[in-house]
């Protein structure tokens, strides 16, 4: 392949290093797009649960002060109208169930989670597969109990693989046409 190279003319040599040099270019702002976006997606899913578990556990303080599980049940039904959250569960400060909303969709999803971790304080986690949220609920400065929430991420990777999909494919074509010409 080299003894090819340096026996090809000036103008061709020429060609193939500005190729190269710009496909690497190309290949390297491809990346730093890829993982700029994901970082950026990561941050607006990370304000959206935490906005979204704040008017939850706000509207849930008076379940929870009172114990009415009816209120509490469909305080977190409304999280079915999210179609990637898992579940969202109420806790008291005993860490008594108080409420509990499952996504029939994901079911299988949540079978693959260790749901098991302990209920205190706050807790904003992305998982492999998951967000894992946990805000404490506080009326009049004493925390009454906690709202966990499990977010799945399915959604947000398969957007991220069709974006990755199309810059590289841009990329290669865009390389193949050079190529060409």
């Amino acid at each position: 392949m080299t003894n090819r190279f340096h026996h090809l003319p000036i103008r061709y040599k020429l060609h193939i290093i500005i190729l190269l040099a710009s496909f690497v270019a190309l290949l390297l702002a491809t990346a730093i797009s890829l993982v700029s976006q994901r970082y950026m997606m990561r941050q607006q899913l990370s304000g959206e649960l935490r906005s979204l578990s704040s008017v939850i556990a706000e509207n849930s303080k008076a379940g929870i002060a009172f114990k009415d599980t009816a209120a509490l049940d469909t305080i977190l039904h409304s999280l079915s109208a999210k179609s990637t959250v898992i579940s969202g569960r109420i806790f008291g400060m005993d860490k008594e169930l108080y409420a509990e909303y499952r996504n029939p969709g994901l079911n299988k999803v949540l079978a693959k989670i260790d749901n098991t971790a302990e209920i205190n304080g706050g807790r904003f986690a992305f998982g492999s597969n998951h967000v894992d949220l946990v805000k404490p609920v506080v009326l009049d400065g004493e925390t009454i109990g906690h709202l966990q929430m499990l977010v799945s991420l399915d959604d947000l990777k398969d957007y991220q693989m069709l974006i990755a999909t199309l810059m590289f494919g841009t990329l290669f074509v865009g390389l193949l046409i050079a190529v060409l010409l």
